[in-house]
């Protein structure tokens, strides 16, 4: 019994890292892309797409220094009523990903931003980030 829910586990760690590259297909960025005349498409903007979505979820499912994930702190911080969701907001620069959530309280734009190396090093960019992020001053 314990050797099988040891392959079970070692089935599911294996086959986590292919589930998660492949949730870019399911983004309406993907799917915009997929529209595109063939003459627009490559394997290179592919591999944007992908590692531009392993960035963004890089930054949600890490630890935030108020508790739970940070993908978590901001979706209570955007069912405030007086808040608008702007949504994520993932660009390439080198080799590098900026990854950014955007809220909306009142006429006041609230901009959460990090920095994700080509070795997956997270970096805060700026005060709001800075504050969600453990290890980083508040």
């Amino acid at each position: 019994m314990k050797k099988i829910i040891v392959l079970a586990a070692a089935i599911v760690l294996i086959s986590a890292p292919i589930a998660i590259s492949e949730g870019y297909k399911d983004t309406q960025g993907y799917k915009d892309y997929l529209k595109l005349p063939d003459g627009y498409k490559s394997p290179a903007m592919e591999e944007v797409y992908k590692k531009g979505y392993e960035a963004e979820q890089k930054i949600k499912k890490s630890p935030c220094s108020k508790g739970g994930t940070i993908q978590e702190f901001l979706d209570k911080k955007a069912m405030i009523p007086a808040v608008e969701d702007l949504g994520w907001v993932t660009a390439p620069s080198q080799k590098d990903y900026y990854v950014e959530r955007l809220l909306l309280s009142g006429k006041q734009k609230l901009s959460y931003r990090w920095k994700v190396n080509q070795y997956g090093k997270i970096t805060p960019l700026n005060g709001k980030a800075m504050g969600l992020t453990p290890g980083w001053f508040k």
